[in-house]
């Protein structure tokens, strides 16, 4: 059993809950084979520090992404072509204090820990004498992976998964987005493109498909990255590490996309008033994000739950919530960011094997979060983020309530990966690619 876990935003005990299940299930179900983390493992949270032990010495094989959250730490650190502060002020904006008072340095701690991180202390060096505080958590975020991808089945019956932080951009081939490490995301980033417009696809109401950073800039006054003198690089904020729009029109390549990065109960209020395609907005109207589960998209019409339904089957009866994916659709992407770090929210693990997908389903593990696992952010329904703060009076860590126990559910869908027809493999990218420079 393969496992994808979301954005964990510094709340260990969430984190504690979900591997404890994830532990249960490999004891009397299926073995794991891996758990992919998907990203955003710090800030907002008071336990960044605690959550990178846990993880450090998981136990289990793992591949660890970056999420928007670690490359920005990444790029806050040096201030390097941070002109005009965009990188140190949205650290700081996204609950990056929270993320350095857990670990409690002194400034010279950080010193050495950037001396890590920067390549200038390497090997064993970097894990013993004065560096040996710091080491292991430097090369934890050097060494984070950009993009991953397993394929589960054999044969016709294969499916491919990605698993990125955001959401891929539609505009670009899905290979070309592949990026291992950081310096192959800066290299992604410094490709020379142009996109070249369609006309079709503004009709049909898409959103954020070629729509640059600069663009939103001068016409919308967002904190996006600034761009660069005399360069062509895509900005952070249109890339796959940062994207969060559902409004596209051809497959993902075939691939199921499964991602975190826009906390589930967003939808509605998030995309109120923008521009997006019609069957997208009556899925984000239709999802319940009080359910804690993921958010499974389809492109077809008609698609959305049929359920919640109870009952036993393959899942050890545990309740069964039926997933229509319309008609000739099937999942395409599956958003498991289900809001750990805000009231109400929760963290959620997604258990994939060929096996289940042979089945039509996918188990769905979901550890609540409770006032004592620490401060939670707000989240209105109309999209308006709140502050690191509790709302209610109630001192952090008081047990006003027992923790709630993890919930363990099925996900079932007559269809995962969408095939590619003719017609989508032969449309061309609307964008036009150079060499690197």
């Amino acid at each position: 059993m393969l496992w994808a876990i979301g954005d964990i935003h510094g709340m260990l005990n969430p984190l504690e809950r979900i591997l404890d299940a994830i532990g249960e299930c490999h004891r009397t179900e299926e073995p794991v084979e891996k758990i992919v983390f998907l990203g955003d493992y710090i800030d907002h949270g008071r336990h960044s520090r605690q959550v990178l032990d846990r993880l450090l010495s998981l136990g289990y094989p793992a591949v660890f992404l970056a999420g928007n959250h670690e490359d920005l730490f990444r790029r806050y650190g040096p201030e390097r072509g941070d002109e005009d502060g965009f990188f140190r002020r949205n650290f700081f904006e996204n609950g990056g204090g929270n993320t350095l008072g857990s670990f409690e340095w002194e400034e010279g701690d950080w010193d050495l820990f950037w001396e890590v991180m920067e390549g200038e202390v390497e090997g064993r060096a970097a894990l013993e004498g004065e560096y040996a505080k710091v080491g292991r958590y430097a090369a934890f975020f050097r060494d984070l992976a950009y993009s991953h991808r397993e394929t589960f089945g054999g044969g016709a019956s294969a499916t491919g998964f990605s698993f990125f932080h955001g959401l891929p951009r539609l505009d670009q081939p899905l290979e070309m987005q592949r990026a291992r490490d950081f310096s192959g995301f800066e290299a992604y980033r410094r490709a020379r493109w142009r996109y070249l417009g369609s006309s079709e696809l503004d009709a049909e109401g898409q959103y954020g498909i070629g729509e640059s950073c600069d663009r939103r800039r001068r016409e919308d006054g967002d904190d996006c990255e600034p761009p660069r003198s005399g360069s062509e690089w895509i900005a952070i904020d249109d890339t796959f590490l940062w994207g969060r729009g559902y409004s596209y029109r051809f497959p993902y390549e075939g691939e199921v996309i499964v991602h975190g990065h826009t906390p589930t109960p967003r939808y509605g209020g998030y995309y109120s008033g923008r521009r997006v395609a019609p069957h997208c907005e009556r899925q984000f109207r239709a999802y319940d994000g009080a359910a804690h589960l993921p958010f499974l998209f389809s492109r077809a019409e008609g698609a959305g739950y049929e359920g919640p339904g109870e009952g036993g089957g393959p899942s050890g009866g545990a309740p069964v919530f039926r997933y229509s994916c319309g008609r000739g659709g099937a999942v395409e992407a599956i958003n498991i960011d289900t809001a750990c770090v805000y009231r109400g929210g929760a963290l959620t693990a997604l258990g994939i094997s060929g096996e289940r997908l042979a089945r039509g389903e996918l188990l769905i593990l979901t550890a609540p979060t409770v006032p004592q696992d620490g401060p939670q952010r707000s989240l209105s329904l109309s999209g308006v983020w709140g502050k690191d703060k509790r709302k209610d009076g109630k001192k952090d860590g008081k047990k006003d309530s027992p923790r709630p126990a993890v919930l363990k559910r099925t996900v079932q869908a007559s269809r995962f990966g969408a095939d590619m027809t003719d017609a989508d493999r032969n449309r061309p990218f609307p964008f036009e690619i150079c060499a690197p420079r």
